[in-house]
Order: structure tokens, then sequence, then C-alpha cells
């Protein structure tokens, strides 16, 4: 029989999403800009800045320096979060 236990937190993961809307990639997107967005990546990021959690969605595809964009955004406006919530 298996116990419920609680997994430790040892970090606040912080989520942004980026969609790509054309040729531009937009953050944290509201339900109408993902709507028509070709795709949709979430990068989470921990309290370092190291990545934690990725996924891609949508049928479209991003490029190597799209990709790179997003993941300095993720750290960028994961640690700007942070400052807030903490």
């Amino acid at each position: 029989m298996c116990e419920n236990k609680p997994l430790p937190v040892t970090c606040t993961p912080v989520s942004v999403t980026s969609v790509k809307i054309g040729n531009d990639l937009i953050l944290d997107p509201n339900f109408d800009e993902e709507m028509i967005s070709s795709v949709r990546l979430t990068v989470t990021t921990d309290n370092d800045g190291n990545f934690r959690a990725m996924q891609k969605g949508g049928r479209g595809s991003i490029t190597r320096s799209e990709l790179s964009l997003c993941l300095d955004r993720a750290v960028e406006k994961g640690k700007a979060i942070r400052k807030i919530i903490g």
C-alpha cells in the first residue's frame, strides 16, 4: 500500500509562456492571442534561473534564435515575478 506524502518544495517555480503570431513572439498571451498563434512555448525556471520544465504546443516551429530569446525572457520574467510574490 502506498502512503500519500507531500513532495518537498525546494524552490518557487515560475512558468512563462511565449507564443508566435506571424514573426512576433508575445509573452504570457491572453486567450485570443493564444488562439491565433502558430506555436506556444512554456518555460519554467527555478529561483536560480535554471530550467525546470518546458512544453511546446501548436503546429508551428521556432528557430534557434527565437528559442534562445524565449529562454532568456523566461529567466528574466521569472526573476521579476519572484520579486513581486516574494
